[in-house]
Formats: C-alpha cells, sequence, structure tokens
C-alpha cells in the first residue's frame, strides 16, 4: 500500500472517531430531552399505627396505578398519605393528602423563561419539555422527560423521604418530607425542608390537598368547624360565619371551589372540625402564615388548603410544618 493511501486511511478512521465522539457527546447533553419514556422508581406502600390512628402512606408514587390517576402531572409522587382512621372510621377521602409545589406557575421552576423545547421543573413530578408560552396550567400535557430520584428511610411510627431534582438552567432543589405519626396523640405531622440546590433565586409555593370526612356523612350542619379566625368575605350562600363558627346551612349536591386571598397568621389558619353527636374530630394546624386558602368541597368531603410562600437564595433552605389530629369513637 503507497504512503499516501496509508495517510488517508488513518486520516478517515481518526475521523470517524472525532465524529464518534461528537455525537456521544451530544447524546449525553440532551439525554434528559430524548427520554420520553422515564424510569419510575417502584411504588411502596407503608401501613403506620393502630386502630387508634391508622395511616396508609405511599412512597414513589405510581400514577398509572388504580386509584392514583389524579396525581397526573399535577402532585408531588414523593410520598402521600392515602387513608386515614380511627377505629375504623374514615377521615379521609380516596384523594387521600397529596401535595402540590406551584399550583398556578408560582414555582414551576424555569417555565417562566423557557422556550418551546427548552425543560423545566414541576417540583414533585419530574423535568418537563415546553410546549406552547402560554401562562402555567397543570392540566397541559407536558412532555415528561425525567422523574426526580427520591430516598426513603423507616423508623418507627416515622418515614422519610428526599427528593433531589436535577440542575436545569441554574434551577434546582431538594426536598424532604418527614411523616411522624403518633397514635397516641392521634396526630400526623408533617415536616417540610426545602433547599435551593441550584444558581438561581426562586420562589415556591406549597399546599396540602387534605380531603377530609366524617366518614362519609353529608357536608351538612352535621358538620361544625371551628375556624382561628373568620373569613371576612363569603362568596357562597350556603356557608354563614358566626363568630369563628363556619356554618353549613344546606348540603351541596356537587363539588365546588372558593378562595381567599387575604393573608393569614399562623393560627388564624387553623381550623377543626367536629361531628355534632362529638363522635368525630380533625384539627389541622401548622407552624406558617398562610398568604392564601383555598377551599374545596364534595357532597361528603372538605379539603382547606392553606397556602405556604417561600423564597429561597441559592444555598438557602426552608422549613414549615403542618400537623393533624384525627379523632374517633368506635362506631356502635
Amino acid at each position: 500500500m503507497h504512503t499516501t493511501d496509508c495517510y488517508l486511511r488513518l486520516l478517515g478512521i481518526l475521523c470517524l472517531c472525532v465524529c464518534l465522539l461528537v455525537v456521544q457527546s451530544a447524546c449525553a447533553q440532551t439525554s434528559v430531552s430524548q427520554n420520553s419514556h422515564p424510569q419510575v422508581a417502584k411504588q411502596q406502600q407503608f401501613e403506620i399505627g393502630d386502630e387508634r390512628l391508622k395511616v396508609v402512606l405511599l412512597t414513589d408514587v405510581d400514577q398509572t396505578q388504580p386509584g392514583n390517576e389524579h396525581f397526573g402531572l399535577r402532585f408531588d409522587r414523593s410520598a402521600t398519605i392515602t387513608e386515614v382512621t380511627s377505629h375504623g372510621r374514615q377521615l379521609i377521602n380516596s384523594w387521600g393528602m397529596p401535595d402540590e409545589f406551584g399550583q398556578i406557575g408560582r414555582g414551576v421552576l424555569g417555565f417562566e423563561d423557557a422556550k418551546v423545547g427548552d425543560l423545566f421543573i414541576k417540583p414533585g413530578v419530574g423535568v418537563l419539555e415546553m410546549i406552547d408560552t402560554g401562562s402555567y396550567k397543570s392540566g397541559t400535557k407536558f412532555p415528561l422527560r425525567q422523574t426526580l430520584v427520591n430516598h426513603v428511610t423507616v423508623k418507627d411510627n416515622q418515614v422519610t423521604v428526599t427528593q433531589t431534582s436535577p440542575i436545569i438552567r441554574g434551577y434546582g432543589y431538594q426536598l424532604t418530607k418527614q411523616y411522624s405519626i403518633s397514635p397516641d396523640l392521634g396526630s400526623i405531622e408533617i415536616q417540610f425542608t426545602l433547599t435551593n440546590t441550584g444558581k438561581r433565586d426562586w420562589e415556591i409555593e406549597h399546599y396540602n390537598h387534605n380531603f377530609f370526612t366524617l366518614d362519609n356523612q353529608p357536608l351538612s350542619p352535621y358538620w361544625q368547624i371551628r375556624l382561628g379566625a373568620p373569613i371576612k368575605s363569603m362568596p357562597l350562600h350556603w356557608l354563614k360565619i358566626n363568630g369563628n363558627n363556619l356554618v353549613i346551612a344546606m348540603e351541596p349536591k356537587s363539588y365546588g371551589f372558593f378562595q381567599i386571598n387575604e393573608p393569614l397568621a399562623p393560627t388564624d389558619a387553623d381550623l377543626a372540625i367536629t361531628s355534632q353527636d362529638g363522635q368525630m374530630s380533625i384539627v389541622m394546624t401548622g407552624d406558617f402564615p398562610a398568604y392564601r386558602m383555598a377551599w374545596f368541597f364534595s357532597p361528603k368531603s372538605l379539603c382547606p388548603e392553606r397556602f405556604y410562600l417561600t423564597q429561597c437564595k441559592p444555598g438557602q433552605s426552608s422549613q414549615w410544618m403542618l400537623r393533624y389530629i384525627f379523632h374517633a369513637k368506635p362506631a356502635n
């Protein structure tokens, strides 16, 4: 073989190697966006407590499983409570107690400056791809390009889940949720810690979507509700304010929603629900001010959502806590 031929062959091999390296590098940089079938960790279920307070909790929620369809691209999949009973009486309905971060886009990281085809992070859900530049809606079918990594530890009546996001265009976070269940007190305490692991400032809003029920009794005067502070403006005629009491004047026949945009001090956002016969009670408290509240209801459940808003600079963390106390007497 002539020297020139050898040289040309070696040059061709070198060019091929360079091309392969370039392709490999490009694939590595776009692996998130090209992954149209992200891997999902196996869902785990934990049953905690006894007949006084029994709690069923899921981690690595698989929204394709029956009963989880409502998670969609909305609710935090790291962990959720799905059942709460006391002496066999149901105190949370079938939607359970999922969390949501960034309900109306406030805290969907990278969404505001994302162009079509860019990636952004829906906390608790994963890395999504922008398909339009309109306002954020949780029902939009954004392509899910990467799920989030969760680390679960279990100790006695306590489950801790830590979720770490990738860094997308400088945005990132780490979330820890610690569930502590005390059957003696009838209490569930959820401690949240959110850390900015990226290089850009962000603010994130959070609420717990707690669907309270009094063993499936109709939402009616049977429900006695004591508020931390009276609601100044009540948009529904069948809900009346009497001092700190929320009085239900009739039974709703369908699902509904109203929102209170007045900020509330921590104790003002607390509430207590008691059945008229004194057989069942639910108390909700928290250690943070509610910058707004949303109330969702159905014919047999009530969901008062207290929203927390936090801002964090890179390296900063924020902590807040919700506590629920459930009690019921054995049914006759």
